[in-house]
């Protein structure tokens, strides 16, 4: 994923492309290595996409950042990514005293049983194929409230498993939603 962000800002995917000078190259590299962590024999995350539609750089980025769980980000001026993973070292902290108005969100919802995650596979052809990723406690037998989910960019059986494990885990531990204002 990190090559093809970095294709999108600065290569031949773009008319107009970026000076390098205006992207955060160090977390390119850092998404690189991370995405290309071998996981049970294979790397973590690839992308494999054709575009042939209209859309716009910001919200290809977007996508593109979301297939390698990423996040897209500007900082010191420089556009770059932030990667979802156990951060040990924290980027800011907010305090009463650099912030105000914090209110919170706690959503509710129904969890899925199991997720039917739907990917691009090469082996058919690059045809559209299915992986069910069922909730913990429950399996094909015992799973009756069904999701479904159509990944951008993932062309593995593998990659479409763990993703949906990520996001039915998300759904049970990310259902807090925190706002708060502070100053430039």
């Amino acid at each position: 994923p990190a090559a093809a962000f970095l294709d999108v800002l600065i290569g031949t995917a773009n008319r107009r492309p970026m000076p390098a000078s205006a992207v955060d190259l160090d977390s390119l590299q850092e998404w690189s290595e991370y995405c290309e962590t071998i996981y049970q024999g294979e790397p973590l995350y690839l992308f494999d996409h054709v575009v042939d539609y209209n859309t716009t750089i910001y919200q290809l980025l977007n996508s593109i950042a979301s297939a390698g769980r990423a996040t897209l980000s500007w900082r010191d001026g420089k556009i770059g990514v932030i990667i979802d993973r156990n951060q040990t070292v924290p980027a800011q902290m907010f305090t009463p005293r650099n912030s105000w108005n914090m209110s919170s969100q706690r959503m509710y919802l129904e969890t899925p049983h199991a997720l039917r995650i739907a990917f691009v596979d090469p082996a058919i052809g690059y045809g559209e194929s299915q992986r069910m990723v069922y909730a913990d406690g429950y399996d094909e037998n015992t799973a009756t409230v069904f999701e479904d989910l159509k990944l951008f960019g993932v062309t593995r059986a593998t990659q479409a498993w763990r993703d949906g494990r990520y996001m039915l885990a998300q759904g049970l531990l990310r259902r807090e939603e925190f706002t708060i204002e502070v100053d430039i």
